[in-house]
């Protein structure tokens, strides 16, 4: 018959995989909208150099890279990220040991 101490080890290892698939995710969202910002903002100067190119298209580009810049901002994507690429190890409390 499992006792409290199997139960509590259950629950955190499902807490700890649940935790691990939030911070991928993150991780894969930060660095698409990284990627989007970058070739976006990248596009601009070199289309502008294009005179058939449409200043409305410019436009649109700017304002995607404005927009993936204010979402990352907004959901603290750059956080969740390095969060997620930081080493777990066993004991990864806050210890005020000296």
């Amino acid at each position: 018959m499992p006792g409290p101490a199997d139960e509590y080890i259950t629950r955190a290892r499902e807490e700890i995989k649940m935790l691990r698939g939030y911070f991928n995710r993150q991780l894969r969202l930060y660095r698409a909208i990284r990627a989007v910002a970058i070739v976006s903002a990248s596009l601009v100067p070199v289309l502008a150099t294009w005179s058939e190119f449409p200043r409305l298209g410019l436009a649109a580009l700017g304002a995607v890279v404005a927009l993936a810049e204010a979402f990352q901002g907004l959901f603290q994507l750059r956080k969740s990220a390095l969060n997620a690429m930081k080493p777990r190890t066993r004991w990864s409390g806050n210890s005020t040991s000296t």
